[in-house]
């Protein structure tokens, strides 16, 4: 879904298909890392593209370029370049959808299973906050996809 969602962003945008291309490679090693831990996972698909990527061609700018989308998608989230802004917009697009609660589901269920949450009042604890801080970066997704997303926090906080 975040590359569908990031092509759509960058489709929208009109960006070069050089930079399309960039954004795709980062987006496959953004949560790469999830393999090993969740914790700073997306450093190991950083270090994982540094690894990979040279042997296909990359250049080392291309490859500093790729770094910084996966890295920008760290939380708290911190893009510096369009191509990070939509990344990152991409990342948590299902915010902003009507898609959102199915997302979440998944999302709670493997937090539950790795031991991180402890019931479903935190959850809702944690997406209340994670909501309420959320911000997208690009006005695109903004227009797009705000006023859903505080529809959601709405229903949320309405659960607490």
């Amino acid at each position: 879904m975040v590359m569908r969602d990031a092509q759509f962003l960058a489709h929208k945008l009109n960006i070069t298909e050089h930079d399309l291309e960039l954004m795709r490679v980062a987006i496959s090693f953004h949560d790469y890392g999830f393999i090993w831990s969740p914790e700073n996972h997306e450093e190991r698909g950083c270090l994982e593209a540094r690894n990979t990527l040279p042997r296909i061609g990359f250049t080392e700018n291309e490859i500093t370029i790729i770094c910084g989308m996966i890295m920008a998608t760290k939380i708290p989230q911190s893009p510096k370049t369009l191509l990070e802004q939509i990344v990152c917009d991409a990342d948590l697009f299902y915010l902003g959808t009507s898609y959102y609660f199915q997302i979440a589901k998944l999302f709670e269920e493997e937090l539950t299973n790795l031991g991180i949450l402890k019931n479903y009042e935190q959850w809702l604890q944690i997406q209340t906050r994670f909501l309420e801080n959320h911000n997208y970066h690009t006005t695109l997704a903004k227009d797009l996809l705000n006023n859903q997303k505080q529809q959601t926090l709405s229903i949320l906080k309405c659960s607490n």
